[in-house]
């Protein structure tokens, strides 16, 4: 397993704070996404048609302390 960290936005939020940032443990990319959009399957949650996903990084030694730079 590996870690990513996934920066998104919800569009249907109009002022405010829109963004999203969440890391999430996955095998590869496709499944980061696939988890990251699991959350919203939920009653009561974001409606996921509204999100965007900006950026999946993979999470290194290197980069661990700079995500939000990306």
């Amino acid at each position: 397993m590996r870690q990513f960290y996934i920066k998104a936005y919800n569009s249907a939020v109009k002022h405010g704070n829109n963004q999203l940032r969440k890391m999430i443990w996955a095998e590869n990319k496709d499944q980061a996404y696939d988890e990251f959009y699991k959350q919203f399957e939920k009653p009561g949650t974001v409606n996921a048609s509204n999100v965007y996903i900006r950026k999946i990084i993979e999470v290194t030694e290197e980069n661990k302390d700079s995500l939000d730079d990306y």
